[in-house]
């Protein structure tokens, strides 16, 4: 199959039945196999609680799960906050996924946000 072959029978974000949000790189394990090459990373970086609010935004009108992912987004500097701005911004909490190995000191919360 050609290039442009392939990429004419790729769907579109919006076909799909979930978009993932990554907004850290920061993880707990030290897996050798990681499929995001976390442990090859030489620095942590955490997405802007203004660009997350931005990212949200822009998925508006999408009617499947848009889901927090990372290395480990309960991890995030301002994991609490995340969770506040994608209350806010997705009312719908059918709608909120949270993909995660560890929840920390977040149960409560992540329970309050994701269900």
């Amino acid at each position: 199959m050609n290039q442009v072959t392939a990429i004419s029978r790729m769907k579109s974000p919006g076909e799909k039945e979930i978009i993932c949000i990554d907004i850290t790189n920061r993880c707990n394990l030290g897996c050798s196999n990681c499929t995001r090459f976390l442990e090859n990373q030489d620095s942590y970086w955490d997405m802007t609680c203004d660009n997350f609010r931005l990212a949200l935004q822009s998925l508006r009108g999408f009617e499947g799960v848009i889901a927090v992912i990372g290395g480990n987004p309960c991890m995030h500097k301002e994991f609490p906050e995340i969770c506040r701005i994608i209350a806010e911004e997705i009312p719908n909490k059918n709608q909120r996924g949270l993909w995660t190995n560890n929840a920390f000191k977040h149960t409560d919360l992540i329970l309050e946000t994701f269900g």
